[in-house]
């Protein structure tokens, strides 16, 4: 999992403000199965009038994002969703799909994101928690940060407790062949941080740059 500033405080307001427009509509619509069962939250309408300028913001800063790019290698992105919880609401445990719609197609659901549309002081509980496996984190992170994490993982959002929690939600499509490419690749990025750490030569930079690329190569589809 990581986090990821996306918004910054000008880009965050703007957001906000377009969010605030917006016609909300009951989430259970979009759900599948037993999602349905487990789900209480609201999500924009997508025939809003104001809809539209309220995604194409938010996908570009996202999209655009130089660190997730360099991270998670997107291929491709899901049509998002802007969702809302009020007291009470949340969204009990489950998995996100293996494919998402796009406006082209289905495309493999690689990595799932929230991106945090409202401040942490403006509501309570809420928590995103996601279930790894072998340890279960929860995150409640700051407007205009995203959590990404890998989409075959069970999560949930716990119930708010009072106040509201809007969030831009969506799944990647990846580069990388699989979680354990992405690992690897991850691992060596951290090396490569601590590296910087020393004095290098022009030479040894431009060799862990290629190696870099080299891995890349051999680590995406």
């Amino acid at each position: 999992m990581h986090i990821v500033n996306i918004l910054n405080r000008t880009e965050l307001v703007k957001a906000r403000r377009l969010v605030s427009k917006l016609t909300f509509i009951d989430g259970k619509k979009s759900a599948r199965g037993l999602a349905k069962e487990v789900k209480s939250n609201l999500e924009a309408d997508p025939k809003d009038n104001n809809y539209k300028e309220a995604v194409d913001h938010l996908n570009h800063h996202f999209r655009s994002n130089e660190i997730m790019k360099q991270l998670f290698l997107p291929q491709a992105f899901s049509s998002p969703i802007i969702n809302k919880a009020c007291q009470g609401g949340g969204y009990g445990k489950h998995f996100d799909a293996s494919h998402m719609p796009t406006a082209i197609g289905s495309f493999k659901s690689d990595f799932s994101f929230t991106l945090m549309l409202s401040h942490k002081d403006e509501y309570e509980g809420g928590e995103l928690e996601i279930d790894t496996g072998e340890v279960t984190r929860q995150f409640k992170i700051g407007a205009g940060d995203a959590v990404i994490y890998p989409s075959n993982k069970l999560h949930q959002v716990l119930p708010v407790i009072s106040g509201e929690r809007i969030a831009y939600i969506g799944w990647i499509t990846s580069s990388f062949k699989d979680h354990l490419s992405f690992d690897a690749m991850k691992e060596f990025e951290e090396m490569h941080v601590q590296l910087l750490n020393h004095p290098l030569t022009d030479d040894e930079k431009l060799k862990i740059a290629f190696v870099k690329n080299k891995l890349r190569h051999v680590l995406s589809k």
